[in-house]
């Protein structure tokens, strides 16, 4: 899972120039993240939305880079336990916090991972093909 860069584009731009050129990106990853907080707020608590919270996360690791889906992978991990500390008395544990948090950032991050080492791969056997 882990090598060492590759040297491709996308690995030598900052944060700034990736938003430049993948702004309309962002911006829906931005907006997905967002309604998918709003349905979390709104519904039971006790639901699962780790499904859900994953999408603009596989959007940014898929189409800009794994430094923006990583970004939007912490911020998931922070807005659901926030969203069910506050909709629920049971989860106003520090440690029930901190396990919330921790479990969605490490079950999240496996899937951006995941889904930027087939994205590395494809683009290995694009370039080695054409």
């Amino acid at each position: 899972m882990v090598n060492s860069p590759s040297g491709a584009a996308d690995e030598k731009t900052s944060l700034t120039k990736d938003y430049q050129h993948h702004w309309l990106t962002i911006l829906v990853a931005t907006a997905l993240l967002i309604l998918v907080s709003l349905i979390h707020l709104h519904a039971n608590p006790h639901l699962q939305f780790n499904l859900l919270y994953v999408i603009p996360c596989v959007l940014l690791a898929l189409v800009v880079n794994l430094r923006w889906a990583s970004l939007f992978v912490l911020a998931s991990s922070i807005i659901s336990p926030i969203i069910q500390y506050d909709g629920d008395s049971d989860y106003r544990s520090v440690g029930v916090f901190v396990w919330n948090f921790v479990s969605r950032l490490i079950l999240l991050e496996i899937v951006v991972l995941t889904i930027g080492r087939i994205r590395q791969e494809f683009s290995k056997s694009d370039d080695q093909s054409g």
